[in-house]
């Protein structure tokens, strides 16, 4: 298991980017959180296998929402013990 702490930067707030990011999350059976920030970039952690947290890493720097425009992506991989999440949560 591994923690995937990341900061997502471009146009990705007002265009669904956190509920896109929970979606897909969701979809890869991901646990974790996402909420923009007050410098207009997205950030969040994700908890779960190598290969799913590989999967959503490239969805987060290449993909992102439909009306996004993703400049960049910062990440940081570290283990998971003691994460304490349950589901993927959009925070406010």
């Amino acid at each position: 298991m591994q923690k995937l702490a990341f900061e997502i930067f471009g146009k990705v707030q007002a265009v669904s980017f956190r509920k896109y990011t929970a979606s897909k999350a969701q979809e890869l059976g991901l646990v974790g959180w996402v909420m923009n920030t007050k410098n207009e970039t997205v950030i969040g952690e994700a908890v779960g296998s190598k290969d799913k947290i590989g999967t959503l890493q490239h969805w987060l720097r290449h993909v992102g929402s439909p009306k996004s425009e993703i400049r960049d992506a910062k990440f940081t991989l570290t283990g998971a013990d003691g994460h304490g999440y349950t589901a993927f949560q959009v925070r406010k």
